[in-house]
């Protein structure tokens, strides 16, 4: 290896040896490459080795998801490249508003940042970017208490007496108390929400707690 300081060292490793690679987690010799930062716990007399650490190396791009699976995303970065990066239990996802997700809540064409090992391609957090104000444009929000749930249309009664009906889609963002992400079966009626829909459409882009 090659010091910060531009020594060249030798030291002996085994199989035996303790390796931590990102995350803590245990590796074996075969785990380690060439061009990873590694900090070598080492005897000086005998230059064995008896633990190493894997530096955590991380890179960040942006760009538009294009394709999402159980275990990875497509994105298509502002550069024009498309890369497939690996997701896992590991990985963070983290929607609008700081709402923590799953990669079931990510949707193709939405813009996302991801942090991620550059040479595995394993994302380490995924962030869903904030829609500019422009981009809302053509959105309105309402808010009243849900007096009916039927087949996925919600109606809603304003302070003034009016009422509304929306429609939930499997598109729609439900956010209950705390930032928890729920489902139609936990709205209720009686409950006082917030529904942002497309303007001239019944549909519900968003419906959350109006205390969220």
């Amino acid at each position: 290896m090659e010091s910060e300081r531009g020594n060249r060292v030798v030291a002996v490793i085994a199989d035996i040896n303790r390796i931590e690679l990102e995350d803590d987690i245990p590796g074996y010799v075969a785990d380690l490459r060439v061009g990873l930062e590694v900090e070598i716990k080492f005897d000086p007399e005998s230059m064995a080795a008896y633990k190493i650490d894997v530096e955590e190396e991380e890179a960040e791009i942006e760009g538009v998801a294009v394709s999402i699976e159980e275990d990875a995303v497509t994105i298509d970065t502002e550069r024009g490249r498309r890369l497939t990066l690996a997701v896992s239990a590991g990985t963070t996802i983290e929607l609008e508003d700081d709402i923590p997700g799953v990669p079931a809540d990510l949707q193709v064409g939405i813009e996302i940042k991801v942090k991620l090992d550059p040479f595995t391609k394993r994302a380490f957090k995924i962030e869903v970017e904030e829609a500019d104000e422009e981009d809302s444009a053509g959105e309105e929000d309402i808010r009243g208490v849900i007096v009916s749930i039927e087949e996925g249309v919600v109606t809603v009664e304003t302070e003034d007496g009016l009422t509304n009906s929306f429609t939930v889609t499997g598109d729609t963002l439900i956010k209950l108390d705390d930032g928890v992400i729920g489902t139609l079966a936990d709205l209720q009626v009686g409950l006082e929400i917030k529904v942002r829909f497309e303007s001239g459409t019944d549909v519900a882009i968003r419906v959350e707690h109006a205390g969220c």
